[in-house]
């Protein structure tokens, strides 16, 4: 009986929608169990349940999983669930669909060490690599992160981001001969552009080449943690990991994903690691760790400089270690390490930008005009703009601001005093450079979730609490680990803001509406201006490329050459369209020289805006 209630979940995950196919699915399922019920009497093996082979337990679940989602996620019988629940049907069944996996975990592995019984003993048991197995679950861990999480995943019909659209057009620019900043102007770092021309070159058309490098840059972070948290706590820190990575891209800073912010943590989560090694092992670090950071620092400072506040502290931590030390030469060698890191990253981009004669375009762009034109709310005191980015910081990564706090305590309580004070001289100037310019946009704070890793330390301490638990759990570490992989997959998607989104299909997205007016005109490679708005999709769903400089308008009043051209553009009728946005389908500009044609009603997160269109008079 047992074994028969252990495989209900893997029926529900595999059986059809229509009778004929449920009958089919419970013939061929109650087939299946009475044969491993035959099998496993005829060579006396134990009923109860067990997780032996957790990889291939986990990828048959995923995969059933996905298959579950595919199958009842367009179906409105799960429409009474998702009522119960107050959730949209597809959000549902997806977070059904990773319960189900979870639950199925013991019934899959049944099937498995059957099926592994009748075969020889030769292919039976094959040597564990503890690595590769740890490699293996934290890529599969991070694509289902991804998948479910990100925008720019298949699993959503379009990354209507803003700021990834205005991104992405400007890398495809790249692919066709554009320069950045001097054809066409964006505000954030050269890399995270060249991020997006390497997705433009996977895919034209959407965001998949992104979701890739999403994944990569997750899987880091994730192993990272491990490295992190295993200083700590060793091995027995990793089953806790999908946890954390539940409670890290679930928080609301996460966004839509694709942002500066998602890249640069692995980076920074690796200046953590050597940093923490190093003070715990009272020692400085190898040459090639500081050629890394200065790679790794490098890498931030061109994706987005704000966030290199953190290496200020690191480097403070340093100086004053090897004061103590008496071991200033060997930090002396080590900033050079560094220094060379950052000129590796460093003189290719100044080079493209040198030989494209647009370094003045460049320095201008990323630098002069953030630093001068960008900041905002520049009248108000130091402690209101503290006050108001705490507040942010609250409202868009609580649950990793929790763990970060746990964290430090931890290491208050475990009496590892360098490690403490290294956390708070590299948080103080990292918070100070992210928030100084006085905006608070929701995902500036998700960098700081690279000191929340700390903060799960304290899960393996309370497991060991219960008798026979600690070891237990090191000795069974990807039997528990699996199953946490599911449970933290699931606590996303019910945590996921995004997921509802999933609901609108892609024709009722306004890129692809506004994609249709654009063929329907006959106009062939048409020029389209986003007049006071960023880039809306339209040049992605199309695949066009713009021809002016300031294609859209930009976070940044006080930069006025943006509306001057824009203006002049206007008056001098160099583009085929102007697309604006209101919050009325009634309410818009009126441009003397361009007629309005019409409104397309499109939503802009949990916002309905209208976006009228114009063509030349």
């Amino acid at each position: 009986m047992g074994m028969i209630i252990t495989e209900i979940p893997v029926f529900l995950l595999i059986a059809g929608k229509g009778k004929i196919q449920l009958l089919i699915s419970l013939a061929v399922f109650s087939a299946i169990l009475l044969t491993m019920i035959a099998v496993r009497k005829k060579y006396n093996m134990p009923f109860r349940p067990d997780i032996r082979y957790p990889i291939a337990d986990a990828v048959i679940c995923g995969g059933l999983a996905l298959l579950f989602f595919r199958r009842w996620g367009f179906s409105l019988r799960m429409q009474p669930v998702a009522d119960l629940l107050n959730l949209p049907i597809k959000q549902c069944t997806i977070a059904f669909a990773f319960l189900l996996a979870l639950l199925s975990l013991p019934g899959i592995d049944l099937v498995i060490t059957t099926v592994r019984r009748l075969l020889p003993s030769s292919v039976n048991e094959k040597p564990r690599s503890d690595k590769r197995l740890l490699i293996f679950c934290l890529l599969v861990l991070s694509f289902l992160l991804m998948f479910i999480n990100s925008k720019c995943s298949p699993l959503y019909s379009f990354q209507d981001g803003n700021d990834q659209n205005t991104m992405f057009t400007v890398g495809k620019g790249v692919l066709k001969g554009y320069v950045p900043y001097r054809d066409l102007y964006e505000q954030k770092g050269p890399l995270l552009i060249f991020i997006h021309t390497f997705g433009a070159a996977c895919s034209y058309y959407g965001f998949w080449g992104i979701w890739l490098l999403e994944i990569l840059a997750c899987f880091c972070f994730l192993y990272l943690s491990c490295k992190i948290a295993g200083l700590f706590v060793g091995s027995k820190a990793i089953p806790f990991i999908p946890l954390l990575a539940a409670a890290v891209y679930a928080a609301p800073a996460f966004g839509m994903g694709d942002s500066a912010e998602e890249f640069s943590l692995p980076m920074i989560a690796y200046a953590l690691y050597a940093g923490i090694k190093a003070l715990k092992n009272d020692d400085f670090l190898s040459r090639k760790e500081f050629f890394l950071i200065g790679l790794t620092s490098g890498t931030v400072f061109w994706i987005k400089y704000s966030m290199v506040g953190f290496y200020f502290g690191w480097i403070a931590v340093f100086l004053i270690y090897a004061a103590f030390k008496r071991k200033i030469t060997d930090l002396l060698r080590g900033i050079l390490l560094i220094a060379a890191g950052i000129t590796v990253i460093t003189i290719p981009i100044l080079l493209y930008f040198l030989l494209n004669s647009a370094l003045t375009d460049l320095f201008r762009a990323y630098f002069y005009n953030n630093l001068v034109y960008y900041p905002a709310y520049r009248n108000w005191s130091y402690l209101k703009k503290l006050s108001f980015s705490l507040r942010s910081y609250r409202n868009n990564a609580f649950i990793p601001m929790i763990l970060s706090i746990l964290g430090w305590l931890y290491t208050l309580i475990k009496k590892q005093w360098k490690t403490a004070v290294f956390l708070v001289i590299t948080f103080l100037p990292a918070y100070h450079f992210v928030y100084v310019s006085g905006n608070y946009h929701f995902y500036y704070c998700f960098i700081f979730c690279i000191y929340s890793t700390i903060g799960i330390c304290f899960l393996p301490d309370l497991v060991s609490l219960l008798p026979g638990a600690a070891e237990a759990l090191q000795h069974n570490i990807y039997k528990v680990l699996i199953p946490f992989m599911f449970i933290g997959i699931t606590v996303l998607c019910f945590m996921s803001k995004i997921l509802p989104s999933m609901e609108i299909p892609r024709e009722e997205l306004f890129p692809f509406r506004m994609k249709e007016v654009i063929e329907k005109s006959g106009i062939d490679s048409p020029n389209i201006l986003h007049f006071r708005i960023l880039d809306m999709g339209v040049n992605t769903a199309a695949g066009l490329i713009p021809k002016m400089k300031y294609f859209c308008y930009y976070n940044n009043d006080h930069l006025e050459e943006t509306l001057e051209q824009q203006l002049q553009c206007l008056e001098e009728k160099c583009v085929d369209f102007v697309i604006e946005q209101s919050t009325s389908p009634y309410t818009y500009r009126t441009i003397d020289t361009y007629e309005h044609q019409g409104v397309i009603p499109g939503w802009q997160g949990e916002e309905l805006c209208f976006f009228h269109y114009f063509t030349p008079k």
